[in-house]
């Protein structure tokens, strides 16, 4: 549902129901390998979005609830009968800030909580693998003396996480911050009267930063080093 107070200005709320694919149980579990029926999430959501002309700014909060995995003590068997809950609130900005100075990206804010868990143990505990804050922030700027050529920049933040559920002592893996750069220069393309031929060169984790990513309960896997990529793109 969308309400417009404003011209510019739009009010809107959904509600989402879907399917995600459900796990494998591991190889530590007595029923290892059992795959699981897809599960499903609900989600609530309200926000604002402002259109001011070359800038766009949203505002949302939200709640997630969906299954989450628990085991039994006595048989070791694991299931997904617990749950858990995000509510987090979202602030998003895309446009021009000025003069050929593009900006795209935003900042998110979660509280993930456990609900549910096998004898309440872990009730009330924040979620494994959900970082508290993540931001993303890319740039785009022209650069004003050399005609078609641009330079780009992207800065992520995540925050710690939590690798497992515990009563104490709880392992996390610390936050991260990864730099990305590049440049883009685009020219006529010879083979056609319209087209252009783009030339990117891009360099990702610029300071070489090494961070653990999370990809799932009990997983983990190390971040990729500096990585330079070039490519070109044609339109006829």
């Amino acid at each position: 549902a969308v309400f417009k107070p404003l011209k510019n200005v739009s009010i809107y709320g959904n509600w989402i129901q879907g399917l995600q694919q459900g796990g494998t149980v591991a190889s530590n579990y007595a029923n290892a390998g059992q795959v699981f029926a897809p599960y499903k999430s609900t989600q609530y959501e309200v926000g604002i979005k402002a259109d001011l002309k070359k800038f766009i700014v949203s505002f949302d909060v939200f709640q997630i609830t969906q299954p989450s995995l628990t085991y039994d003590v006595k048989t070791n068997i694991q299931s997904e009968n617990g749950e858990q809950r995000n509510r987090g609130l979202e602030l998003n900005i895309a446009g021009e800030i000025v003069h050929g100075l593009r900006a795209t990206g935003g900042v998110m804010l979660i509280d993930a909580r456990m609900k549910k868990t096998q004898g309440g143990a872990y009730d009330g505990q924040r979620a494994p693998n959900t970082a508290p804050v993540n931001f993303n922030m890319g740039l785009d700027y022209d650069i004003p003396f050399v005609k078609n050529l641009a330079v780009t920049a992207d800065v992520m933040y995540t925050a710690f996480e939590y690798i497992e559920n515990s009563t104490s002592n709880r392992r996390r893996i610390p936050g991260w911050v990864r730099l990305d750069m590049g440049a883009r220069y685009s020219m006529k393309n010879p083979a056609s009267q319209e087209g252009k031929l783009t030339f990117m060169l891009n360099v990702d984790n610029v300071t070489n930063e090494r961070y653990w990513n999370s990809g799932g309960y009990n997983y983990l896997s190390l971040s990729a080093p500096r990585t330079f990529r070039f490519g070109v793109t044609a339109d006829f």
